[in-house]
């Protein structure tokens, strides 16, 4: 993935930060993880990262829904950056960045 590719990466992930510093770091590697799960509505971004917070059932998905926000907090110690893009029925991809692991 080139540096005219990671772009609407940050430009994604900025549109759902409310602390738009952290869209503005330089970014030289992007991890990301995609699945064509169930997917989620866009709109339900700001509490996606909530702990105890889920958009499920527990008859359509097991969990307690603290799985996402220690994910974030774990990147965050690493001055990284998470964000997703995701689409009901469709799945949904994460993009993360680790920076403190980038010399």
């Amino acid at each position: 993935m080139g540096p005219k590719n990671l772009e609407p990466i940050i430009n994604q992930c900025s549109l759902y930060y409310k602390d738009k510093n952290l869209c503005e770091q330089k970014l030289d590697l992007v991890y990301f993880i995609k699945d064509n799960g169930a997917g989620f509505s866009m709109e339900n971004f700001d509490e996606l990262f909530t702990p105890f917070k889920r958009f499920h059932s527990d008859e359509e998905f097991q969990g307690i829904g603290i799985g996402l926000s220690i994910v974030k907090r774990i990147i965050h110690r690493h001055k990284g950056l998470i964000c997703c893009d995701s689409e009901v029925e469709k799945g949904t991809t994460f993009y993360f960045t680790l920076n403190d692991f980038l010399a």
